[in-house]
Formats: structure tokens, C-alpha cells, sequence
């Protein structure tokens, strides 16, 4: 078939013409395994089946079904243990991580998942935020992959760099390290990451407005949303008070290499009792073309009523996958509402065998199958595929 004849059939429908465009697929080279040529077919089947070709928007919705399917794409929790590793790969072009870590005594577990992930890069990785659990690994996935772009739970470095500091050597299950921090690989790559000195494109998802990330790829245009809470700025300005009291002049990682991490810890308690898992940066994915499901990802996040409705007025009436927060903890999942708890179909829980935590909570676990949810634990050698 030559070029015009071809043109001259796509011409039966300027809107499936102009979809096709969007999505630039057509090919200057039309060989009968290209996608072009597919096209033709599949809008000579439905000229053959509606008369009036005119149905723009029929039309349309048949022609991204029919190049733009769902299936291609692949998601998994991976089985690391107690933390959470989630990636991301849509048609085998593009892929995305939220979350890359797990307790020291899984770190097996988390190196094999990290090595058997393999796309032709990472365009973007989310970091909910700062526990090892949830971070250990991401320096190792780095040295591996190449990623893009990093999105970040906000920190102003500037005016509580010494907070920072203190709030990821408290969430470091490693104490063994604690006096040798600058050769300490993970908490230096960290920061290397809010400083921005590796050139690397990160971004801090900073406000209370929800940030959506839309990202087109070929065949696809895929909406990413971020939700978060801002740590309370008045509770930073006690904590970095304390940390000065008790530091007199050294820098917090001379006071550390010298005298520990006790007393500072104890301050750290004081002025966040409930830790950062309030301000775990959620991210709600899903296809904008042909959506058929959307996914969760909570991090270790505790929610209040503004971030209920923020997130429940972003999510749409289709098949719900959702990472139960806090690795089943009930205290995260009984703060969650119930408007979002009813729209989940699957709920993927990712937790270590016999954990120092006991999670998930058995209440956590009666609720969700009341609920008639389908439950993936997602643990130590067992992942979650879809």
C-alpha cells in the first residue's frame, strides 16, 4: 500500500488522525508489522461495524484500546522483608520506583530485588521519606541504575540542616556506624541528595496543594499525583534549640563521633513523638488514556481529614490497588477513611517474617477481610506482581 492511499484512509476521521499524531506513532516507513499499518485495520473493522465514521469519539476510544492497552504495563511490590521496594514499568520504555529499603536484616532480600529489577532506566523515584526501611537501598539502586529525576519530601536545609541530620540518623536502624558517619555511605548519599551535588534533577514536594506529575511516553500519557503533609515548622524551631543546647559549637557529627547519639535522641522524641511518618509523601498512579485501575502507594503515612478528602477527590470509580501504610500498623490504617478504604479491591501489605513490630496487626488483617479485600502479603521472597 503506498503512502497516499494510506493517507487518504485516515482521512475518513480527522480524530483519529490528530489521536494518532498525539502519540507519534506515525510512521514514515509503512511495512505491515508497524503500527500504522494496525491502525488501518482497525479502522477499516470499524468502519465496517458503524456507519457513520463521524463518531469522533468513539472512534477514538477504539483506537486507544486497541494501541494503547493496559496489559504492557507492569507493577510489583517486591518481597525485600520489612521495608518497601515498588517499581513501575510502563510498555517496556519507561520506568518509575517509589520507595527502595529494608531493615539491615533483610538487606539480602533487598539487593536481589534490586538487581532483578531491570529497566532501560528509571525516569523518576519517589522517596515517601526518611526511614532506612524505606531508603537503605536507594544508593545501591543508583550505583545500578540510571535514574532521572528524584522527588523528595521537603526539607529547607538552610535554616534546620542540623534537624535534617538528626532526623535521618534517628530513622538509621544501624548504630554501628554512628561514629564514623562521613564514611557511612547511605546517610552521606542522602544528603548528598537534599544538597543536590550529584547532578542530579530532584524536586521537593513541598506544599499542601496536591502535585500532579503527568508524563507522556509513546502510546501512553500516564497521571501521577503526589500528596503530602508539611512537618509543623514550630517543632523544628524546638528541636534545632535543643540540638544546640546540647551540641555547644561542634558540628552534630563531631558531638556524635564523640559522645553518641542518646541525648539527642531523646530530644529528637520529644518534639516528634509520633517520628516523620506523617510526612510520608503518597503518590496515586494511573493510566489518563484508557484507565481500567489506579494504585496507592502510602509509604508509612498518617492521615488526617485534609488529606483524606485531598486523595479521595483524586481517585476514580475503577479497580483500586492500595500499599496498606505502615506495613499493616494499625494506627496508620485506622486513620485512613472509610471512603477510601471502600474503593480498594486489592490490598498489597509489605512486611518481614516474624518482625519486631508484629506487623501487619491482626486488626488490620480482620478489617481488610470483612471488607472482602484480596490481601498480597508482600514479604521476604514473596512479591506482588500486576
Amino acid at each position: 500500500m503506498n503512502k497516499d492511499k494510506f493517507k487518504k484512509h485516515y482521512k475518513m476521521s480527522k480524530k483519529a488522525f490528530n489521536c494518532l499524531c498525539d502519540y507519534n506513532i506515525i510512521k514514515s516507513d509503512i511495512n505491515p508489522d508497524s503500527i500504522a499499518w494496525k491502525s488501518l485495520k482497525c479502522l477499516k473493522t470499524y468502519e465496517k461495524r458503524n456507519k457513520d465514521i463521524n463518531s469522533s469519539k468513539n472512534l477514538e476510544s477504539t483506537i486507544r484500546a486497541h494501541f494503547f492497552p493496559n496489559n504492557k504495563n507492569k507493577f510489583t511490590f517486591h518481597g525485600v522483608g520489612q521495608g518497601l521496594f515498588y517499581t513501575g514499568n510502563l510498555n517496556d520504555i519507561f520506568g518509575f520506583v517509589y520507595d527502595c529499603g529494608a531493615e539491615e536484616i533483610d538487606s539480602n532480600s533487598l539487593s536481589n530485588a534490586i538487581s532483578s529489577y531491570k529497566p532501560p532506566e528509571i525516569d523518576f523515584l519517589v522517596v515517601s521519606h526518611l526511614h532506612y526501611d524505606h531508603i537503605s537501598g536507594i544508593r545501591e539502586l543508583m550505583d545500578k541504575r540510571k535514574v532521572s529525576k528524584v522527588y523528595l519530601p521537603y526539607f529547607d536545609l538552610d535554616k534546620y540542616e542540623e534537624c535534617f541530620k538528626l532526623v535521618l540518623l534517628s530513622s538509621m536502624s544501624s548504630r554501628s556506624s554512628m561514629k564514623n558517619l562521613e564514611d557511612d555511605k547511605n546517610y552521606q548519599w542522602i544528603l548528598k541528595l537534599y544538597r543536590n551535588k550529584e547532578f542530579m534533577d530532584v524536586e521537593y514536594i513541598e506544599s499542601m496543594k496536591n502535585s500532579k506529575i503527568k508524563y507522556k511516553i509513546p502510546h501512553h500519557v500516564w497521571d501521577f499525583w503526589l500528596f503530602n503533609k508539611r512537618i509543623d515548622e514550630y517543632k523544628l524551631i524546638q528541636l534545632k534549640t535543643a540540638i544546640n543546647s546540647i551540641i555547644k559549637g561542634y558540628s552534630l557529627e563531631e558531638y556524635i563521633k564523640k559522645n553518641g547519639l542518646e541525648k539527642l535522641a531523646e530530644k529528637y522524641k520529644l518534639s516528634f513523638p509520633s517520628n516523620i511518618n506523617p510526612t510520608s509523601l503518597i503518590m496515586l498512579h494511573h493510566s489518563a488514556n484508557n484507565p481500567t485501575n489506579q494504585t496507592l502507594l502510602t509509604g508509612d503515612a498518617v492521615f488526617d481529614r485534609d488529606l483524606n478528602d485531598r486523595i479521595y477527590k483524586r481517585m476514580m470509580d475503577i479497580k483500586t490497588i492500595c500499599q496498606i501504610p505502615h506495613h499493616g500498623a494499625k494506627v496508620e490504617w485506622k486513620k485512613m477513611s472509610d471512603k477510601i478504604k471502600n474503593k480498594i479491591n486489592t490490598a498489597a501489605i509489605s512486611f518481614g517474617k516474624n518482625n519486631r513490630y508484629h506487623h501487619p496487626n491482626s486488626d488490620v488483617i480482620l478489617d481488610l477481610s470483612n471488607g472482602k479485600k484480596d490481601i498480597k502479603n508482600v514479604t521476604q521472597g514473596k512479591s506482588f506482581k500486576y
